[in-house]
């Protein structure tokens, strides 16, 4: 037997199918859209951090130049926190640096970083001795020069910063693009994955209708056909779903109730016909046993009664004296009682004889020698048992 599986069932594993494959989607797109905000943060905060040092570098050329002009004290405490802090900073951002570089995999603009690194590294040590210079120098223009070159060396620096800050706009630009594609491929998979989910609703949908629409219409084509009187179950069996199913077989099991009624019905009928048909030939046999026996009767009586009467004329005949009509009718008599007492019977070939003598003397008697008879019978055969009246 097949099993059956509910509508609701279906339903179920086909939005259960759907939503996987939504959750599926929606993992993929999050899951590229943190390794994109990932990749972008990296180059970001590093496109950060070179502008970062940048800004740090003219914080301390700026406070190393209103040393030399200035020659105050408080400058020089001013100025080495800003270096520290420059250098401090430089060290910080170069592991990130070179993870960034690791993601992007262009290692080039981590090597460029450490030759920024290697120029500032650079100018802190003739920063640092040129501020030493302002303690005990007196001449300013040594100082100048000094500054000057610094000057040249910050302008170096800000070179190969700004040569780094636009690889890392190129490699941001790059990664910006990459993602626009990987955005614009998800649009595609998308409309494809909403197409693919709304083609497969629609033949879920259709196939859970014609689950439901097909055994309703041939349950119905049924019903047609039982109230024209046909309750014969013709066809493949219905198949449905579990909840169909239950009215399939209810309305089958009712058809084959009624069919078998039906039958039923029709064998009770046909055999109540058939007794009436044997009473009625019963009663035409009692009419017909009836008629026989008053046939019988009757030809009982008559017999009996033209017997009597024979009887008595030939006793009337004695009595006259007239023995040749007493004689015929001695005859006619034992040919009666003969064939009254012998009608039920079988009779011997004596008595057949007996009889036949008596029926041919009543003919020579009314033909005269017109008649002429010879009885011959083996003695041998005179005791057999024959039908009655038949020689």
């Amino acid at each position: 037997m097949r099993e059956h599986r509910s509508i609701r069932n279906k339903l179920m594993l086909s939005f259960i199918f759907i939503i996987l494959l939504t959750f599926i989607f929606t993992l993929f797109s999050i899951n590229l859209a943190l390794e994109y905000s990932k990749t972008m943060n990296g180059l970001f905060s590093k496109l950060e951090a070179t502008a970062s040092i940048s800004i740090k570098l003219n914080d301390v050329h700026q406070n190393l130049a209103n040393l030399i002009n200035y020659k105050n004290p408080d400058i020089v405490f001013i100025f080495d926190e800003s270096l520290k802090d420059l250098i401090r900073y430089v060290k910080e951002v170069d592991p990130m640096m070179y993870e960034n570089a690791n993601l992007a995999n262009d290692m080039n603009m981590y090597y460029k970083f450490l030759d920024i690194q290697n120029l500032i590294f650079t100018y802190r040590e003739r920063s640092t001795v040129l501020s030493a210079m302002t303690k005990y120098e007196k001449s300013r223009v040594v100082l100048y020069d000094n500054l000057y070159d610094l000057k040249y060396l910050k302008s170096s620096i800000h070179e190969e910063l700004t040569e780094l800050l636009f690889k890392q706009t190129v490699a941001i630009n790059a990664e910006y693009d990459r993602f626009a594609k990987s955005i614009r491929r998800q649009i595609y998979i998308s409309i494809l994955l909403s197409l693919g989910v709304s083609i497969i609703f629609i033949v879920f949908s259709v196939r859970i209708s014609r689950s439901i629409s097909t055994p309703i219409e041939k349950l119905a084509e049924r019903a047609a056909r039982a109230a024209a009187g046909d309750f014969e179950d013709s066809g493949p069996p219905i198949q449905a779903d579990a909840e169909i199913q239950v009215l399939v077989d209810s309305f089958t099991h009712m058809i084959s109730q009624i069919r078998n009624l039906i039958r039923g019905m029709e064998e009770k009928s046909a055999l109540e016909s058939k007794l009436k048909a044997e009473e009625i030939k019963l009663l035409k046999i009692e009419n017909s046993l009836r008629e026989s026996e008053m046939q019988a009767l009757q030809s009982q009586i008559n017999p009996h009664f033209l017997f009597n009467t024979i009887n008595i004329i030939s006793a009337l005949a004695e009595i006259e004296q007239a023995d040749r009509t007493h004689v015929l009718l001695q005859d006619m008599s034992n040919i009666l009682r003969y064939s009254l007492k012998k009608a039920r019977e079988k009779a011997s070939i004596r008595e057949e004889v007996e009889i036949i003598k008596n029926y041919l003397h009543i003919q020579k008697t009314r033909f005269g020698t017109r008649i002429i008879t010879t009885i011959e019978v083996e003695d041998r055969v005179l005791d057999e048992r024959i039908p009655p009246m038949i020689l």
